[in-house]
Order: C-alpha cells, then sequence, then structure tokens
C-alpha cells in the first residue's frame, strides 16, 4: 500500500490547502507537519506562513510579573524567525500588523525582563533589520530615512520594526492591514505637523519612497493587491493627505480606511504635502471603502478621480467635531462619478448613526442629487441617502416641506436600468411627501427595471396602510418591497 510520501507534490500541496483553510488548530497542524520529514517542511511552509499577524497583548498592569512572561511580540518574532527560516518572508501572503506610536506605555520595554537570552535576541533581531534598512534602494536625496531608521531600531521603535518587517515580505505579501493605536495619529491632525510626523511614521514614509522610485519595473509592493487601515481607539480621526502613496501601488485593487476625517484634501494643501498628490497617475484601485469617515464632498469627489474604474464605492459617513451643521454636497460626488460609467458596480453610501443620519440626511435646498446614474450600464446595487436621490427643491425654507414642493423628476428618473437592488440608507421622515414619488415609482416606473429584485426602505411608520398597497404593486412586478423601522 504507498505511503502518504509516494504522494504527488500537486495532492500534497492541496491537502495541505486544506488544512491551512479548515483544521481548527492550523499552525499546530502545519507546524508538525514540517517536522514530518523535508519534502513535508517544503510543501507545508508556504501555508504555515502565509498568513502573519503582529499584535502586542494589552498589559495587565495589576499584575507585571504575569504580564511578563505572557507578552508576545510578533513583530520581533517574525523578524528573530528570518535566521533559521530565510524563505519566510517570501510564503507570507498577509500580514496584520498593530502600530504603536512609541514604547513609553509599556513599562517592561519592547521585548520585557527575559534575560540575556532576549538580550541577546533583540541584538540579532535588531542586525536583521538594520541590515534592510541598509540594502534599501532608496533614492540618494532620502539617504538620511535611512539613519533615522538605524537610530529607531536602536531604540526598539515599533513602527520601524514593523516597516521593516513590511519591506521583508514585499515580495509576495497581497494584503496588508495596518491597525493604529490612538496616540499614533495624534500628531497628523494637520498638515503643519507633516515634518513632525515625517520623523515618527516610518511606515507611510517607506512606502511613500519605494513607491516614488524612477522606473515602475523596480517597483515594490508589486503583487499587493488590499490595504487596509484601521484607527483604533480614542476620539482623534486619521487623515487622509498622507495616504497618496497608496494610489500609487501599481497592483492594489481594494482600498480601505476606517476611523479618518479629513478637509483639505482635494481643496488647498500646503505645498509640503500637495507635491505628494500632484503627480499622480490614475490608480488601479476598484474597491474604495470609507468607514467611520468624516470626509467632506470636495475630498470624496477627488479620490473618486484618482481611480482609474472603480468597481464598488462604500462611504460610511460619520460627524467629528464641529461639522455637524454643514451639509454634503453631491454636486462634486456626481460629476466625478462620471469617469467610471464603465465600471461601477456597487454604490453605498450611508451614515454611522442615527446622530449622522439626522444632520447629513436632512433635506436641504442648497444641496443637489445624484443625477448621472442612469448613465451606468454595470450598476447593480445601490444604497444612497434619500436627499441623495429624491431632492426637495424650490422652497424658501425647510418649515413648508410638503408635496408640492416635491421634485417633479420620479425616483425612475435617478436609477440605472441595470439595477438590481436599491436600499434607502436613511428613514423616511415625511411620509406624506415622500410616499408620492414611491407611488408613482410603483405605478409607472417598475417596467423600466426588469432586474430589479429587492428595495429597501426605512420607515417610523412602518405600520401605515400606504405600504401594504405598494407592497402589492411592487409584488406583481416580482419585486419584493421591504419597508424596514
Amino acid at each position: 500500500m504507498p505511503t502518504i510520501d509516494a504522494l504527488p507534490n500537486e495532492l500534497l500541496v492541496l491537502t495541505f490547502e486544506y488544512l491551512a483553510l479548515n483544521s481548527p488548530r492550523p499552525i499546530t497542524t502545519l507546524a508538525s507537519l514540517c517536522l514530518t520529514s523535508k519534502r513535508f517542511q517544503a510543501a507545508a511552509e508556504p501555508f504555515l506562513y502565509q498568513v502573519y499577524r503582529g499584535y502586542i497583548r494589552t498589559p495587565n498592569h495589576s499584575n507585571q510579573e504575569s504580564f511578563a512572561r505572557t507578552l508576545v511580540d510578533h513583530q520581533h518574532i517574525f523578524a528573530y524567525n528570518l535566521a533559521n527560516y530565510p524563505n519566510l518572508a517570501k510564503h507570507v501572503r498577509k500580514l496584520d500588523l498593530v502600530l504603536h506610536y512609541r514604547d513609553d506605555e509599556w513599562p517592561l520595554g519592547p521585548l520585557g525582563p527575559w534575560g540575556d537570552t532576549m538580550t541577546t535576541r533583540r541584538t540579532t533581531i535588531t542586525a536583521i533589520l538594520q541590515s534592510v534598512v541598509r540594502n534599501l534602494d532608496l533614492p540618494r536625496a532620502s539617504l538620511h530615512v535611512k539613519m533615522l531608521w538605524v537610530r529607531a531600531l536602536n531604540g526598539a521603535d515599533r513602527q520601524a520594526y514593523a516597516a521593516c518587517i513590511i519591506f521583508l515580505a514585499e515580495k509576495a505579501v497581497e494584503e496588508l492591514t495596518l491597525r493604529y493605536e490612538q496616540r499614533s495619529v495624534q500628531k497628523i491632525q494637520t498638515p503643519g505637523a507633516f515634518k513632525q510626523w515625517f520623523e515618527y511614521n516610518w511606515l507611510f514614509e517607506a512606502v511613500k519612497l519605494a513607491t516614488k522610485r524612477p522606473t515602475m519595473a523596480n517597483n515594490l509592493f508589486c503583487n499587493l493587491r488590499t490595504l487596509k487601515m484601521f484607527q483604533q481607539g480614542g476620539t482623534e480621526d486619521a487623515p487622509l493627505w498622507p495616504l497618496s502613496f497608496a494610489f500609487r501601488l501599481p497592483n492594489l485593487s481594494h482600498f480601505e480606511v476606517h476611523g479618518c476625517a479629513e478637509e483639505y484634501l482635494g481643496t488647498d494643501l500646503p505645498m509640503d504635502v500637495e507635491e505628494d498628490w500632484s503627480d499622480l497617475e490614475p490608480s488601479p484601485i476598484q474597491t474604495l471603502v470609507f468607514q467611520d469617515a468624516d470626509i467632506n464632498s470636495w475630498t470624496l469627489s477627488f479620490l473618486i478621480s484618482s481611480c482609474r474604474a472603480l468597481k464598488l464605492l462604500r462611504y460610511q459617513m460619520a460627524v467629528k467635531g464641529d461639522s455637524a451643521g454643514s451639509v454634503f454636497d453631491y454636486e462634486g460626488v456626481n460629476t466625478a462619478l462620471l469617469s467610471h460609467t464603465d465600471s461601477l458596480e456597487v454604490l453605498d453610501i450611508e451614515f454611522a448613526d442615527k446622530r449622522v443620519a439626522f444632520y447629513r440626511g436632512r433635506d436641504s435646498f442648497i444641496s443637489s442629487s445624484l443625477r448621472c446614474l442612469p448613465q451606468f450600464p454595470r450598476l447593480t446595487s445601490i444604497k444612497l441617502p434619500i436627499n441623495a436621490i429624491l431632492p426637495f427643491h424650490g422652497a424658501p425654507n425647510p418649515s413648508m416641506l410638503d408635496p408640492l414642493h416635491v421634485c417633479h423628476s420620479t425616483l425612475g428618473s435617478f436609477l440605472p436600468p441595470s439595477l438590481e437592488e436599491f436600499h434607502f440608507s436613511n428613514h423616511i421622515q415625511r411620509h406624506h411627501a415622500r410616499f408620492g414619488q414611491l407611488k408613482e415609482f410603483g405605478d409607472n416606473d417598475l417596467r423600466m427595471f426588469p432586474k430589479l429584485r429587492r428595495m429597501v426602505i426605512l420607515s417610523m411608520e412602518t405600520e401605515h396602510p400606504d405600504w401594504y398597497a405598494l407592497k402589492e404593486t411592487f409584488k406583481s412586478a416580482g419585486i419584493m418591497l421591504v419597508i424596514s423601522p
């Protein structure tokens, strides 16, 4: 009977891939297989290391001794393992790192009081990463960055470690997730702080320098497809203007930011950051996502226009600081979207909570709607605030909102024929005014949308008798109408 060792490599790789995806303890299982034979090790190691997560366990200040025993810093372990597994970095497909601003919140130091063995290990790690820094092919004008990094690594700066780890794995990494702890963004709230922040945010500066090389053939991160950034905790939010490097990555298709606020980008940037955005080529980004984000319409329009062919745009609107009273004007967004008529498939603009919906979802007579959507032949899923798709017009003040002041165009005139699913992302507040538009859509326009199968309306009056008749109208056309509270 043939042994498992006699299996052809193709079947062996499929077996290990199944274990990596379905085993309850994939790391332990694959690590054990690596010890079985050199052949098993060669087949299993890529799956063992394809996902690398770096994090630092939150210290328990009530039990420092226990904390010293349980602290796990994968950023250091990853670098140290390179000494024993030189091919490790080539197998990493995903990186998930937590980045801290500085180490003074870790009273036991970056590695903890683990004795001479750990001191030796730290020396080895630092030497590896300093070698990486010295070998970076940076432009001559940026050589001082190397010295900054060398000094930072001597001080065990966590962001410098994380940046070096990303460079070590850049040839194979396809998905990069960065989770910023609160204080790591407090220094960069205004462009005036850019020079000071430059000396701390090794990661942004490193990737930016790498993507501004003279030739694309020498560009790093050529396999990076997904970049996700999270701002974790606190009350401050990360700005977007330092992120021009993301739009230079040659094959990035998914860009996602959680917890951001921006008021400069798309208007007037100071000279020290404007040049970073001035010479951008259209980005290959196809999915653009901003969650819990307070970005004005000019910024959103600018970012949309910086992409070559968007397929999905998702913006979860938040209200930060004193921006609550501002109106989100869809005019610029309407213009920017027109450059993606042949590619856009999903459009999703929603609100982070009810408070945001109250401020930004109100009907305003100075705000325009998205009129361009009928021109999108591939657009199948839409989720929009009511005032983005069905504006009021002509009334001198909000107290005069009644059916006479509703926009004369019907809902059907604002939607593409390819539509399959449509959602309103906030509640109907004036039933008598809005229902007339929806009834007209049901009575006259449904035949214009042969692929439409589901429509969701949010209403404070879900039991209103008007909805029952409208549901029957939609049902007769083969469309599910959902009235949700």
